[in-house]
C-alpha cells in the first residue's frame, strides 16, 4: 500500500539526492553541448535538443516528492509567472462540494473576458505546476483577441497531488471548479477544458463525469438552466497518460528510449503512486478511470462540441494515445454536424507534451502553431 505524504516531504536521503541531481546538471548541461557536432538531433533546433536532455536527466533522476519540494505548490510557481507578466495574481477560493475541502483557481487574463480555458495541468500526478505550462496559454489568449477580437481567460486548478491524497479527490476538486466557473456567468459553449498527461486523464474524468456521475462520492455538475448551450465548447487532451500499467510497447521502445523526455523509470514511480495510493473498495472501479477505459459514447451528444488529441510521434505514450485517439474519432465522426469533430495532431519526432517546450527557446512547430488555432477556433 502506497504511503502518502504531505506535499514537498521529503527524507534527508531525497534532499541529499536532489542536491545531487542539481550540481549535477550542469555537467549533463556540458557534456550534451559537446556532443552536439556528432548526434543525431532528429530534425531538433541545437537550442531544443539540449533542453531535451537536460529535462530528461532531471526527469529519469528525481522523484515526485523532491521535484515538489524544489519548485513548490502551483501558487508559487503561478505567482512568480504573473510577476514576470507585470500582473496583479488573481487567485480565487472555490468552496468544496459536499464537504470537501475548498480548491483554488489561479487565473491570467482580464476578468471581464466570456471565454476561459479551464487547465488541468499535468506530471503523472504527482509534479505540480511547472514554469513551462503558462507561456502557452498566453500565446493562446493574445492569438484569440487578435484574430478573433474576444477575450479569453485561463483558469489554473491548483488540485491535490495523488502523493499527498487518492483519486477520487483529483476528479471532486476538477468538478468544483468547473461547476464554480460555470456558475460565474461563463456559458458552457465558451470553455475550453484543456489538459496535458496526467491532466489530460483528468479532462477525461471530467467529461466522463459530466455524461454519467458514477460514483457516489463526487456530486454531479449541475448545469445552469439560463446558458444558450449545455455542452462545453471544446476539450484538448495533450499527450494523455493512460498507460498507468505500462503495456504498450511504446513505453519500451527503442526510438522512445533515445528521444522522449518522459522515461520509463518515471511513468513508473508516478503509476505507482497513483494507483498504489487507491482504497480496495473502489480500486476496480477507480482503474476504469485512471486508465481511460470508460466509454466516450454519449460525450459528443451530451457533452462537449469539438475534441483535440496530441501527441508526440517519438514519446512513450505514442501507442495509448493513438488507440485513444481512435475511439474519440468514432464516436465523434458519428456526427454530421458542423464543428462537432474530433481532430488529432501527431507531432513528427515530437516528444511528450513537446509543444510546450517550444516556448521556452522561443520556437514554434507547425503543430504548436496549429494547436493554438484550434483553441482559438473554437472560441470563434
Amino acid at each position: 500500500m502506497y504511503t502518502f505524504r504531505k506535499f514537498g516531504q521529503v527524507t534527508w536521503r531525497e534532499t541529499l539526492g536532489l542536491y545531487s541531481v542539481l550540481l549535477g546538471s550542469p555537467v549533463v548541461l556540458f557534456s550534451t553541448l559537446l556532443s552536439l557536432p556528432f548526434v543525431s538531433r532528429n530534425g531538433k533546433s541545437r537550442k531544443r535538443y539540449v533542453l531535451d536532455m537536460v529535462l530528461r536527466f532531471i526527469c529519469d533522476s528525481l522523484g515526485g516528492h523532491q521535484m515538489q519540494y524544489f519548485t513548490g505548490k502551483d501558487e508559487v510557481t503561478y505567482r512568480g509567472y504573473v510577476k514576470k507578466l507585470k500582473q496583479k495574481p488573481d487567485i480565487e477560493l472555490v468552496a468544496g462540494v459536499d464537504g470537501a475541502p475548498d480548491v483554488k483557481l489561479l487565473w491570467i487574463g482580464k476578468k471581464e473576458a466570456k471565454k476561459v480555458v479551464y487547465f488541468l495541468h499535468g506530471g503523472g500526478f504527482v509534479l505540480p505546476l511547472m514554469d513551462f505550462h503558462l507561456p502557452f496559454w498566453s500565446e493562446v489568449m493574445q492569438q484569440a483577441e487578435k484574430k478573433h477580437g474576444g477575450l479569453v481567460r485561463v483558469a489554473i486548478l491548483e488540485y491535490t497531488l495523488a502523493t499527498v491524497a487518492p483519486f477520487p479527490t483529483q476528479l471532486r476538486e476538477a468538478s468544483a471548479g468547473l461547476q464554480h466557473i460555470l456558475h460565474s456567468g461563463i456559458d458552457p459553449s465558451q470553455i475550453v477544458v484543456a489538459g496535458d498527461s496526467a491532466g489530460a486523464n483528468l479532462t477525461y474524468q471530467l467529461l466522463q463525469h459530466i455524461l454519467q456521475p458514477r460514483l457516489s462520492t463526487v456530486a454531479p455538475i449541475v448545469v445552469p438552466s439560463n446558458v444558450t448551450s449545455t455542452k462545453l465548447g471544446g476539450a484538448f487532451l495533450a499527450s494523455p497518460w493512460f498507460d498507468l500499467l505500462a503495456e504498450k510497447p511504446s513505453i519500451y521502445g527503442a526510438v522512445q528510449a533515445k528521444a522522449d523526455i518522459a522515461t520509463d523509470g518515471f511513468l513508473n514511480h508516478c503509476a505507482e503512486a497513483t494507483l498504489g495510493g487507491l482504497s480496495p473498495e473502489i480500486d476496480v472501479e477507480a482503474r476504469k478511470w485512471l486508465l481511460g477505459k470508460l466509454s466516450p459514447v454519449g460525450l459528443r451528444e451530451k457533452v462537449v462540441n469539438r475534441v483535440l488529441v496530441f501527441g508526440g510521434g517519438q514519446e512513450r505514450l505514442i501507442d495509448s494515445i493513438l488507440e485513444f485517439a481512435e475511439t474519440m474519432k468514432t464516436e465523434f465522426q458519428a456526427s454530421g454536424a458542423k464543428g462537432e469533430r474530433c481532430e488529432v495532431i501527431v507531432q513528427p519526432n515530437g516528444t511528450h507534451d513537446d509543444f510546450l517546450y517550444d516556448f521556452l527557446i522561443g520556437e514554434r512547430s507547425e503543430e504548436t502553431k496549429r494547436v493554438v488555432e484550434w483553441v482559438t477556433e473554437v472560441f470563434n
